[in-house]
């Protein structure tokens, strides 16, 4: 394998008149590129099996509680490409990078990626989300590189600061 690595630099460098660094530079280019089309297709990917996904879809089609708006809207307007899981009978779980935003969070400023887990009732498979009873929804989040334990609700609040702001 290295050896093919090796004769693609030496081919390419010949070929193109360029410098190995110019060529390992290029290189790198082309990986990220490439992650980040395969990034954008495992979301386009997800986005299509949540469809069928009949507890993914009752989370995305709830209220934000007393909100006018669902959280697939909130989620999308906020999180890019994010993740929807179903994963139990009794657990979604949404997570995602935050989309660049300048709104002002305070302590949440630095706020790079979250995780939800959205309940449900074990006995009606109900979605606990916004059924008007108490529940918690779990959360985490990436602040500047440290992972920290949110309540779902921190979060969530915070998706709405942004929404609502844009």
């Amino acid at each position: 394998m290295f050896k093919r690595i090796i004769l693609f630099s030496t081919l390419t460098t010949t070929l193109y008149g360029c410098s190995v660094e110019e060529t390992f530079e290029k290189g790198q280019d082309l990986l990220e590129k490439g992650e980040e089309v395969v990034n954008v297709a495992s979301s386009k990917v997800n986005e299509v099996t949540s469809l069928f996904d009949g507890n993914i879809r009752e989370i995305q089609n709830s209220n934000v509680y007393d909100e006018d708006y669902t959280f697939k809207e909130l989620i999308a307007t906020t999180v890019e490409n994010p993740q929807w899981t179903s994963e139990t009978d009794t657990y979604v779980t949404l997570q995602g990078k935050l989309k660049p935003t300048s709104v002002d969070l305070a302590q949440y400023n630095g706020l790079e990626e979250i995780i939800l887990d959205f309940p449900f009732d074990e006995g009606s498979g109900i979605s606990l989300a916004n059924a008007g009873v108490f529940t918690t929804i779990d959360g985490g989040a990436i602040i500047d590189g440290t992972a920290y334990e949110l309540s779902g609700d921190e979060i969530i609040g915070i998706l709405n600061i942004i929404y609502e702001t844009n």
